[in-house]
């Protein structure tokens, strides 16, 4: 069977196919996937994925109101389409593209892939697709939406897009009063979700939880230690099973039947990745299970005690099957002032040095590392596994410290009703609860509040927090994208004026002089120079190619927001400016 053949298969054995014809090029579809476009025969808006303000005028009086940004997925009929001469040195698209914003090229490589959704392309185009979909999800052909974004998660593996996507399945059929259809949500999409909401779609099906979920949780919770669960996984989880047996009957955990919804606290979440999305359709209100004291007492509980009968389990294993040459630990090791006594990690034996330095102990010759938890006060010496779990508990003694600092700026934001800042800790605080799509979602809803405020120097920040997210994710041409955005913007010297009435960009205050050759170095921060170079080195991108993601990101920003210079007057001062920072660092 051809993949062509599997493909029409898993859509239902529907292999009819319809065309459309866009900027001059006529494109062959499935029809599903034909019918859940959006389609428009009218011209595009100048700023597509900017807010509008509608007035209303009459004899009572005028109102205002807020309108979101255009559907991004909406194919414009009449705008021209090119087919390149080689679509691999074509640039992708950036972080929630539009289709009006894509070069003619990029609407061609669009277009095409369309006729067949299985084909590998970049996650930009499947994206680009799925807001459509999302939108279908919320008010349109249910059944037809639901089926795409299932074959899109089949064909299409990548983190950001399997995690927007699970979590839209799950909240759809919540909208739509689709119970039906929770079976194949969870089929497709429960690995991909976080553990709460892992846990909303177990308690919305019925479901109890086996010992292995409850391992599995046990990584979301302060407090529990992982230690066996990690290096004694199948011991841990048959302690777990029969401990779960011993006290309610049955190997699992009776989760959906013991803890009602309603009890849950409530946090916000933005579920859908389409910015068109009314923001009360986007963001909605879930339960947190992780902040519910009650639930999270007794499964650290239940994890505390298999842990403990572990540990009981692998003592009697060493004491029955001693290691050969092993040594039993002596009791003549000499405490120290305020800590324990010194003994070598591996044999036991009594030592008369002091833990400050990685040494071979004298005994059995091993090599004994020295470190410290976050919870002790002294230096010990310790194996290297047990050096390497070490680090891992100050990793997470650290992250845990942001994490509090991040909560208190949201809180610190929201009453001091600065939207824009709290948008941004949230954006910070997804990111180090590993939950990036929150994060990139949190960060567009505060290019938009920047946006329509005229707060281009907070837009640009913003743009640059993004930049440091798309390092993270190790995702060098985006990256590259996003501080082209920022160096544009640096060049152009906005502001936060715009709201005031003032212009927002400084150089039509105090245009520089002879531009583009006045200093360039003045005008692009280090760290923004610094940060494209090591964009370059990490996606091999040369010189040639960063010209093109910068034209192209400088022409949006120069055609949407008005910025005072043209993109080759800036791409040609940030040349200069990347060479000499370059010659510096040498």
């Amino acid at each position: 069977m051809t993949q062509e053949c599997r493909d029409n298969q898993s859509r239902g054995t529907d292999s009819r196919r319809e065309t459309i014809s866009v900027g001059g090029h006529v494109f062959s579809l499935p029809a599903r996937t034909r019918s859940l476009l959006y389609l428009s025969p009218e011209e595009p808006p100048d700023m597509p994925l900017a807010l509008t303000l509608k007035v209303r005028i009459s004899l009572d009086g005028s109102s205002t109101q807020l309108l979101p940004p255009a559907e991004p997925s909406t194919v414009y009929l009449k705008v021209p389409v090119t087919k390149p001469a080689d679509p691999d040195v074509v640039p992708t698209p950036g972080y929630y593209p539009a289709y009006v914003q894509l070069s003619p090229d990029q609407k061609w490589i669009y277009l095409n892939w369309l006729s067949n959704v299985s084909q590998r392309i970049d996650i930009g185009y499947v994206f680009l697709h799925y807001y459509g979909l999302e939108r279908r999800l919320v008010e349109g052909e249910f059944d037809l939406a639901f089926d795409e974004v299932l074959f899109l998660r089949d064909r299409h593996e990548h983190s950001s897009f399997s995690s927007y996507s699970s979590l839209a399945l799950l909240v759809a059929c919540t909208l739509r009063n689709r119970p039906d259809r929770l079976a194949d949500a969870h089929q497709s999409a429960q690995r991909h979700l976080p553990p709460d909401s892992r846990l909303l779609l177990a308690h919305m099906r019925g479901s109890d939880l086996t010992a292995r979920d409850l391992m599995e949780l046990g990584g979301a919770i302060a407090g529990v230690n992982r230690r066996y669960i990690n290096t004694e996984h199948e011991t841990f989880e048959s302690a777990l099973s029969q401990s779960l047996a011993k006290r309610y009957g049955d190997a699992r955990f009776p989760f959906a039947s013991r803890y009602a919804i309603e009890a849950m606290p409530k946090r916000r979440h933005l579920v859908f990745a389409n910015v068109s999305l009314p923001a009360d359709i986007r963001e909605c209100e879930l339960p947190s299970f992780l902040e519910y004291q009650p639930l999270l007492a007794e499964v650290k509980g239940l994890l505390s005690e298999a842990h403990e009968e572990v540990k009981v389990m692998l003592r009697e294993r060493r004491r029955l099957e001693p290691e050969p040459g092993s040594t039993t630990k002596t009791e003549s090791s000499q405490a120290r002032p305020g800590g324990p006594a010194v003994t070598c990690p591996y044999c036991g034996v009594a030592l008369d040095i002091e833990p400050k330095a990685k040494r071979k102990c004298p005994a059995c010759g091993e090599t004994m590392y020295v470190k410290r938890r976050p919870d002790e006060q002294l230096p010990r010496f310790v194996t290297k596994q047990q050096a390497d779990e070490i680090d891992l508990a100050w990793e997470q003694h650290q992250r845990q410290k942001r994490i509090v600092e991040l909560e208190q700026r949201v809180k610190d934001a929201q009453q001091g009703k600065d939207r824009y800042q709290e948008l941004t800790a949230r954006a910070q605080l997804e990111a180090e609860l590993g939950h990036n799509d929150e994060a990139w979602a949190y960060f567009s809803e505060a290019l938009t509040d920047s946006m329509k405020k005229s707060n281009f120097g907070l837009y640009r920040n913003a743009k640059l927090d993004m930049a440091m997210l798309a390092e993270r994710e190790k995702r060098y041409q985006a990256r590259a994208q996003l501080l082209s955005e920022v160096a544009y913007l640096d060049f152009c010297r906005c502001t936060n004026a715009g709201a005031a009435g003032r212009p927002a960009f400084d150089a039509y205050i105090n245009p520089p002089l002879g531009l583009p050759d006045l200093g360039p170095d003045s005008n692009f921060a280090p760290g923004v120079l610094g940060a494209i170079q090591d964009a370059m080195k990490g996606g091999q991108i040369d010189l040639q190619a960063l010209r093109g993601i910068f034209m192209s990101a400088a022409q949006q920003i120069h055609q949407s927001m008005k910025a005072p210079y043209p993109p080759e007057d800036a791409w040609t001062a940030l040349e200069k400016a990347l060479a000499r920072f370059g010659s510096k660092a040498k």
